[in-house]
């Protein structure tokens, strides 16, 4: 099978069937490729001055964080100086900065892109007091992410145009940055596009979250496409947010999922529950990431393509969790609807299911479309939010177990986010009942969080449901491998600068998704990931050439020459290997030093022995030319 890096990077003008020994002219990285994003003006503003030395120990030179007009000017043209010191702090600690505008906003300029006057106002006074020191503005963060407080596309490009002209006024060479979108929303860019935002931008803006790293360039192609179509395609793609939460794993799976299973009369220790995993053809909300120690008390795992859902027996397999979050391939709802209808055990453990339809292409790709609700009635499930009942709160508290369920498991409403949805019963149809498993309290009484759909209607079979944010995504030694093949699939792929989201943990709370993206935990302890990090950056500095990728089976093997014209090679296995996979190398010139992901001196190979490739990257510095060959 012709694999997506190739495809990707011979139609991105890289010499990738050249890759042993390389071409006379690469492709080189900007000088400072590496960035991360850290709130150092919002929450981690007071212990800003102790990160940046960490920062820049990592080698990281950018830091990324909102500048709140809110904030900074209280009144019309009154602006608060005491605001302005959180930027000084910043250059002081040596870091270029990277703010994101307008932030949370002043009641007078709400919203920015119905008050451009004054928008323009507050864009043009911070160009004129920090255009020397900061070179490149971003406008908003993932405003495609929906929610009053964003700009829909159609709104975005004014904003976007008034930005531009108010910097380029006061300094021709200062750079905006297009929004850093959530996922890469190929059809929202466009929208943009349309209404001219293609003349009002120096840098294109993504933030690809995916299941692992080895999916990123296939999301950035469509976007460097349609950037083509429009003239722009010569303009630099940054990635201002990527990474991965070391979310430990949520109690929805300890706890919840156990109890509800055995309420449905079946016992876990006899069950393999069934997970979707088909990143190869483009579905990157799988339950890729996810392995048998996340279910302890289940049997083990049995993991899927989409297309054997057509085949998936119920009986042999009577639990299924077809998607870790919002996100799902629709084309397969039917596959889902025959498994309920025959009797099988649907598990939907965190948000709104079915809300993204994610249309592949056929090459690895796909498309990201909101849908809502469409298809939870096909299931006979249902929602509501204060903003589709006023019955329910806005913010729900005393989260706890359902009265049923009191003394079989607990939850820790401290450990847990808000949900502000909850469950409905208005999709059932005669003969189906609703239990709840979790709820909580509003001012106009208890709502369920989560709960059993038990059919017995046209559908035979359960939905285990959770509106939360039940989203493990890896744990912390996981993390630390994915960090290196994140930053190399994004530079082979076309990215210029790569942010890290984010630097710092931002929280506690053990079901919290947010909390745990972090290099350091809260207490400013170091992770696996950013030891990763800072090896990374001594192996691929600013001013090597651009990696180049090549990968067959699973394998992939990444090259690079430092400024220094040291060859570096990279070798590891994608699409989270447990086992690791057997390769022969060949290997031409000397290995100087051999390494893992963490630095780690590892035994240099000799050309013709084989090793095992892992998610832990091998890193391979002197040798002209390393080809593979496997089983």
């Amino acid at each position: 099978m012709k694999s997506f890096f190739a495809t990707f990077l011979l139609s991105a003008g890289f010499c990738f069937a050249s890759l042993p020994g390389g071409a006379a002219e690469e492709a080189r990285l900007v000088d400072e490729p590496y960035g991360v994003c850290c709130h150092v003006t919002r929450g981690e503003k007071w212990d800003a001055p102790k990160l940046y030395p960490l920062m820049q120990e990592a080698g990281v030179s950018m830091v990324r964080s909102d500048w709140d007009w809110r904030y900074q000017e209280d009144a019309p043209g009154k602006f608060n100086p005491k605001y302005d010191l959180l930027i000084e702090n910043i250059f002081r600690g040596g870091m270029d900065f990277l703010p994101i505008l307008p932030g949370n906003q002043p009641k007078f300029g709400q919203w920015a892109w119905n008050h451009l006057d004054d928008f323009g106002r507050f864009v043009r006074r911070n160009a004129e007091k920090y255009g020397e020191q900061i070179r490149y503005w971003e406008f908003c963060n993932e405003p495609n992410a929906g929610g009053a407080w964003n700009p829909t596309a159609e709104e975005y490009a004014p904003l976007l145009e008034r930005a531009w002209r108010e910097l380029k006024t006061v300094d021709p060479e200062l750079q905006v940055v297009y929004a850093g979108l959530a996922g890469v929303p190929v059809d929202w860019v466009e929208k943009t596009f349309k209404r001219g935002a293609h003349r009002h931008f120096d840098v294109m803006n993504v933030h690809p979250y995916c299941s692992v790293p080895e999916q990123m360039p296939q999301l950035l192609q469509p976007l460097q496409e349609l950037m083509k179509q429009y003239g722009v395609g010569d303009k630099p793609v940054w990635i201002s947010e990527v990474g991965w939460s070391a979310t430990p794993t949520p109690a929805f799976y300890l706890d919840i999922l156990p109890e509800a299973v055995r309420t449905l009369g079946l016992e876990p220790a006899d069950i393999r529950i069934a997970l979707v995993c088909d990143a190869k053809r483009g579905f990157i909300q799988g339950m890729d990431n996810f392995s048998a120690e996340n279910f302890p008390e289940f049997a083990g795992i049995h993991r899927i393509s989409l297309e054997e859902l057509k085949t998936l027996d119920p009986k042999k397999f009577p639990v299924l969790i077809p998607a870790r979050h919002e996100k799902f391939v629709l084309a397969y709802i039917p596959e889902l609807v025959r498994y309920v209808r025959d009797g099988g055990t649907l598990v939907l453990p965190s948000g709104l299911p079915f809300y993204f339809d994610m249309q592949l292409d056929g090459k690895g790709g796909c498309r990201e479309v909101q849908v809502n609700d469409k298809y939870m009635a096909d299931f006979h499930i249902g929602w509501d939010a204060w903003w589709t009942n006023p019955a329910v709160p806005k913010a729900e508290t005393n989260q706890r177990p359902a009265a049923a369920f009191r003394e079989k498991f607990r939850w820790s409403d401290k450990d847990s986010t808000r949900a502000g949805r909850f469950l409905s019963t208005r999709n059932l149809k005669p003969g189906d009942r609703f239990i709840p498993l979790l709820e909580a309290d509003g001012e106009n009484g208890t709502f369920p969080l989560a709960g059993i759909y038990r059919l017995n209607s046209d559908l035979k079979g359960n939905v285990i449901m959770m509106t939360g944010a039940n989203i493990y995504h890896t744990n912390r030694e996981k993390q630390g491998e994915f960090l290196p093949r994140a930053y190399l699939c994004g530079f082979a792929a076309g990215a210029e600068r790569i942010f890290w989201y984010c630097f710092r943990d931002t929280g506690r709370a053990r079901n919290h998704f947010e909390s745990h993206f972090g290099l350091l935990d809260r207490d400013n302890r170091p992770k696996f990931a950013y030891q990763a990090l800072k090896t990374l950056t001594r192996l691929l500095p600013g001013g090597s050439t651009v990696p180049r990728i090549t990968m067959r089976n699973d394998i992939c093997l990444a090259t690079w020459t430092r400024p220094d014209h040291t060859r570096v090679w990279a070798l590891w296995s994608a699409y989270n290997r447990q086992e690791g996979a057997p390769v022969t190398l060949r290997i031409d010139g000397d290995v100087t030093a051999a390494m893992n992901h963490l630095g780690e001196t590892r035994p240099a190979p000799n050309s013709g022995e084989k090793v095992t490739a892992t998610g832990s990257i091998l890193y391979l510095v002197g040798p002209e030319s390393v080809t593979f060959s496997g089983e």
